[in-house]
């Protein structure tokens, strides 16, 4: 059995199940440091479920010696969004890369259970770390990016507050 083929296999295994694993790896990790209300879970449940959709083309091409992960890719848009929303809400970097760690223990689990030899645990337990640390790295990258296009806006918005101006006539300002 090939890599892909490996892969198939583990991702449809108990299939209905999958997104709810990897939904409650995520939510009991993160009400430790940051409790999210019904909206937020519910948000953060749709997003994984594309993720998940946007994730299965990729892993299930044939491996590659080094895998490159494509920035325009579905997969890549969809993980923006959700550190967007993550870092405008105040979430910890580390618990978005936990994200993507849940899923890899999900899938590993999922491997482990399906697989018929060591030796094609390994090829597929490769190619999956290789996506999926690739994919955990962009999504700390997006999210450091999002945070730092904030901390710029912020910047701006107080440097207008604090230029003082006095009018003088209308129409006419005095300024510093």
């Amino acid at each position: 059995m090939d890599t892909s083929s490996l892969l198939k296999q583990a991702l449809d295994y108990r299939a209905d199940s999958l997104l709810q694993d990897w939904t409650s790896h995520v939510i009991a990790h993160w009400h430790s440091q940051h409790s999210l209300n019904d909206y937020e879970q519910h948000n953060l449940q749709q997003r994984m479920t594309v993720i998940v959709q946007a994730l299965t083309p990729i892993l299930l091409r044939t491996p590659v010696e080094r895998f490159e992960f494509d920035p325009e890719c579905a997969l890549a848009e969809e993980v923006r969004l959700l550190v967007g929303e993550q870092a405008r809400s105040g979430i910890q970097p580390a618990q978005t890369s936990y994200l993507i760690i849940a899923l890899k223990q999900v899938l590993t689990q999922r491997l482990i259970a399906v697989a018929p030899s060591v030796a094609e645990l390994s090829a597929a337990l490769l190619w999956l770390e290789q996506v999926l640390d690739r994919l955990a790295m962009f999504s700390f990258e997006a999210f450091v990016e999002t945070r730092e296009r904030i901390i710029v806006q912020q910047s701006l918005s107080l440097m207008e507050l604090s230029t003082p101006v006095l009018r003088l006539w209308h129409q006419v300002l005095l300024l510093p």
